[in-house]
């Protein structure tokens, strides 16, 4: 799996993204969830920081994908654009988004925790990531 350079390219963006507001705390990016493992299985264990606040990045080995936030619980979000697992005679992830589906195997998400009490800098840092790694299914631009 080559999602290494991924991960200390948004290191850095996330460390510029500190200095640039000030904020006293260290925001680390997660190793890699692989929705598909190296074994080819599915990835059955939960994904980094699902109980907490923050910003995901959905990547495959070519390109950023999606940079979401969420203000609560970020595995919660996460699951809602991969959906149920299969059931017998389906291919795997019936429910995703396609752009998760055209992209498979090689499909990894990286997440960005919040402390509870700083829920509200997610959407600062969704902007912010949403515009240096441009990915190909966020809306550019989009305010929320």
């Amino acid at each position: 799996m080559e999602f290494s350079g991924i991960q200390s390219k948004v290191q850095g963006y996330v460390d510029d993204f500190i200095n640039e507001l000030g904020y006293k705390r260290k925001l680390n990016v997660s190793e890699p969830y692989q929705l598909i493992n190296d074994s080819g299985e599915v990835n059955t264990t939960q994904y980094p920081s699902a109980d907490s606040p923050g910003v995901y990045i959905f990547c495959s080995f070519e390109d950023y994908l999606y940079v979401g936030k969420s203000s609560r619980y970020m595995g919660n979000r996460i699951w809602s654009h991969i959906g149920r697992s299969k059931r017998p005679n389906e291919n795997e992830f019936p429910n995703a988004e396609e752009w998760i589906k055209a992209s498979l195997p090689n499909v990894g998400i990286f997440t960005i925790p919040f402390s509870n009490e700083h829920w509200w800098l997610a959407p600062a840092l969704e902007g912010y990531l949403t515009e240096r790694l441009d990915p190909n299914h966020t809306a550019k631009g989009r305010r929320s």
